[in-house]
């Protein structure tokens, strides 16, 4: 028993030798672990440098056009690549309809102006004439109806009278001739017919006679009073000229032609697309022909005479690393010798969400331009360490 516990003990002690002797060459082999401190010192050394963005070249001055209007397209004047100057034609819709629109909004101001013009004239000399004349004519026709008949008019209607009468002793004989009244015919004789205007005709001479002999009926008299004041209101209306509120009227209606003239000339030019700016062509999208919406862009354009550097992976990492106005070194791949400084012009506030990380956009003013520079040409921008 006592050989027994002996030999146990001594399997427990080489056992703990065993341990501690693997112990001893792990704690050996780790203690080289400092020499990963050149790791550490080379990335503090990458960071000095200051911080490094890929980028590309693109025109300070760039836009998405479209049309205002839609419609069918007519013509397309220009193609990819093409350098336009400002105000230049690119594109053109089916404007029939828009030009009529504006050749009578133009007809409607015209005659709306000339109705203000004529007003703003007042009456002619032509016009005042007529009028005087008118009055003068009613008050003649009163003096004469007071001044009553004189005596060649009582002298004609007493002959008129005389000769009624004479006809009707010629149209009685020859009524008598025929039967008279006891031809039970003679109703339907012409000399019963030829009798009777006879004396529709005497009595209305003797009724013109009559009115000539007692003088103008107070009705005429009122008549003619009534004609004069109508001639003397015309008079003075067209004297006094245009009223207030029929210039004002006038006016106004002016005002609205002008109005509906320029809405129609805008109409018009909606249906042409011109460049904002002089630039190059750098995409198109329209064909002679499309339906096209209004606002569809269907060109991009951009002023290729001035670059701006915008970079395009920096990442949240590194943009609290830069500020506005820092100086960068802007390299290029496809000129490797052109090296240009510049400076941080604007650091763009929204991130994009790029793969997982977001990204600002910061936009460099190169301090001079190159020709050989083209649009998104790749670029890499430095930022010195500060």
């Amino acid at each position: 028993m006592n050989k027994l516990i002996v030999l146990i003990g001594f399997v427990a002690l080489v056992g703990v030798a065993v341990v501690f002797s693997l112990l001893g060459n792990s704690g050996s082999a780790a203690a080289p672990q400092p020499t990963a401190q050149p790791t550490v010192v080379v990335a503090k050394a990458k960071t000095e440098k200051g911080v490094v963005s890929e980028a590309k070249v693109v025109p300070v001055t760039t836009a998405a056009l479209g049309l205002s209007a839609g419609g069918r397209i007519t013509e397309v004047s220009v193609k990819e690549g093409d350098r336009v100057e400002v105000n230049q034609v690119l594109a053109r819709l089916d404007s029939r309809q828009q030009a009529a629109a504006v050749a009578q909004a133009e007809a409607a101001l015209k005659g709306a102006q000339a109705r203000l013009d004529e007003l703003k004239s007042g009456a002619c000399p032509q016009e005042i004439a007529v009028a005087q004349a008118g009055l003068e004519g009613a008050q003649a026709a009163l003096q004469k109806l007071q001044q009553g008949p004189d005596e060649q008019q009582l002298i004609a209607a007493r002959a008129e009278l005389a000769n009624a009468e004479a006809a009707i002793k010629q149209a009685q004989a020859a009524y008598d001739r025929a039967g008279g009244a006891s031809n039970p015919y003679a109703a339907m004789l012409p000399t019963s017919l030829a009798l009777e205007q006879a004396i529709n005709s005497a009595n209305a001479a003797k009724a013109r006679l009559a009115s000539l002999q007692n003088g103008p009926r107070a009705a005429d008299l009122a008549m003619a009073r009534a004609d004069i004041q109508r001639a003397q209101a015309q008079l003075d209306l067209i004297k006094a000229g245009t009223r207030p509120e029929m210039l004002a009227a006038a006016e106004s209606e002016v005002a609205s032609a002008k109005a509906a003239l320029d809405q129609a000339k805008i109409a018009l030019a909606n249906t042409e697309l011109r460049a904002p700016f002089a630039g190059l062509i750098a995409s198109l999208d329209a064909k002679v022909g499309e339906q096209v919406g209004a606002g569809v862009p269907l060109l991009r354009l951009g002023d290729c005479s001035t670059w701006q550097i915008e970079t395009t992976d920096l990442t949240e990492l590194n943009i609290a690393r830069v500020r506005e106005g820092d100086a960068v070194t802007i390299t290029f791949d496809a000129v490797p010798e052109l090296k240009l400084q510049g400076t941080i012009s604007r650091i763009r506030m929204f991130g994009e969400n790029r793969q997982g990380d977001i990204v600002y956009t910061v936009v460099v003013k190169p301090a001079q331009q190159d020709e050989r520079l083209r649009w998104n040409m790749t670029a890499k921008v430095t930022v010195a360490s500060k």
